[in-house]
């Protein structure tokens, strides 16, 4: 019996493997699929392993070979912990302690490199990958110049809460061109004199545009993982970030295609027709009934509201005092109203 279920696994891992390594969207979706709280793990730590890839192929969804690098080097920190940490190391994840030896245990380990890591190549194939210290290089870098869009989709989100009347495109580009989240380094982007522009300016509206109309498809993805998950900050060098996943995998596959479903539908409502960079974002998923909501995650602070108001009487038809009145309720009644369901 136990014969079988060990031919079981290797088999389910096998094809595991080569979904991964198929193209978007095949391989991204598949993720999104064994994310699914109904989806059982077909071998140690694959839910753990699914929340990462999906979030590197959420950042280079036209680049198979990045996520196949990222599961063998996700494989080699499993290993590498395994073996350096003392075995009453633990850690504090959701203010409990996580015994790191109790969940990566020698035998959970040993079925993992014998089923998927064997699949990937097996220890010897970290040669011809990157490091982790540069792989994590690259998902800075990435998810850094995936900022400004991010930084769009985060405006439009918090003002359709308020009113349809401050949620266009064009509100939200001047918006992101001013610095409006007020980024420390901005977006990389030199002012100065030469620029023609303000050195309080991240940017120019042209420049924010057509960084949106060149923003990948699963963008709505990976302003989920980075900006309501922050995983770009795990580096799987570290071994704090193998046990918040390993812990949090679930839990957090669930959240994110909750609020997935709702950032699509959503914005596909709200969005101008002529917009199609919003339409071919907004087709992750299939399309389904579903009802949910945001809760105090999308909404502005009351500093940025009256900021938003200012910005949107420079070239619109000003806001009447009582539309106003209106939208700071609007905005003060996001905090209590609908939350995540479904």
């Amino acid at each position: 019996m136990k014969h079988k279920i060990d031919r079981r696994v290797a088999a389910s891992a096998r094809n595991y493997w080569k979904a991964i390594n198929k193209k978007h969207p095949t391989n991204t979706l598949y993720l999104i699929h064994r994310l699914d709280p109904s989806s059982s793990e077909m071998f140690p730590f694959e839910q753990a392993l699914s929340l990462y890839l999906l979030f590197v192929a959420a950042l280079w969804p036209s680049d198979p070979g990045r996520m196949s690098m990222a599961a063998r080097l996700f494989a080699g920190s499993v290993n590498y912990s395994i073996s350096t940490l003392s075995r009453k190391r633990g850690f504090l994840v959701n203010k409990e302690r996580f015994a790191f030896h109790n969940h990566f245990s020698q035998p959970k380990v040993a079925l993992f490199n014998e089923s998927f890591f064997k699949e990937a190549g097996g220890p010897a194939s970290l040669i011809f990958v990157d490091s982790i210290a540069q792989f994590q290089r690259d998902v800075l870098k990435r998810a850094w110049e995936l900022q400004m869009v991010h930084d769009v989709i985060n405006f439009l989100m918090k003002a359709s809460v308020v009113s349809s009347k401050l949620s266009s495109s064009r509100l939200a580009f001047e918006a992101v061109a001013s610095n409006f989240f007020e980024r420390k380094y901005g977006y990389g982007v030199h002012g100065g004199a030469k620029r023609k522009r303000s050195a309080k300016s991240a940017s120019t509206v042209q420049s924010v545009r057509e960084k949106w109309k060149r923003a990948p498809d699963t963008v709505l993805l990976s302003f989920l993982l980075t900006q309501m998950l922050g995983l770009q900050l795990f580096s799987l060098g570290d071994p704090k970030a193998l046990a918040y996943l390993q812990t949090n995998a679930k839990k957090d596959g669930r959240l994110v295609i909750v609020m997935l479903r709702i950032l699509q539908r959503d914005l596909a409502r709200s969005r101008p027709v002529q917009n199609r960079s919003i339409e071919k974002w907004t087709k992750v998923l299939p399309e389904k009934p579903f009802k949910g909501g945001f809760g105090l995650a999308f909404r502005f602070s009351e500093e940025e509201l009256e900021r938003v108001f200012e910005l949107r009487q420079k070239f619109e038809k000003p806001i009447s005092e009582e539309e106003m009145t209106e939208f700071r309720k609007n905005n003060r009644d996001a905090q209590w109203g609908s939350r995540l369901r479904g």
